[in-house]
């Protein structure tokens, strides 16, 4: 995800299945970061 444009911080817990993501909205579109979330084994979920 850390590679995606626009991605700033990406803070994964594994053992709980959950990552937080900071982003700019204007550089990354929100489905290609959900699609990348879910690809590395998360589910997305907009908090």
């Amino acid at each position: 995800m850390k590679s995606l444009p626009g991605v700033g911080e990406v803070k994964p817990k594994v053992s709980q299945k959950h990552v937080s993501v900071r982003y700019e909205p204007a550089k990354v579109q929100e489905q290609r970061l959900k699609e990348a979330i879910e690809k590395a084994g998360f589910t997305a979920v907009e908090a």
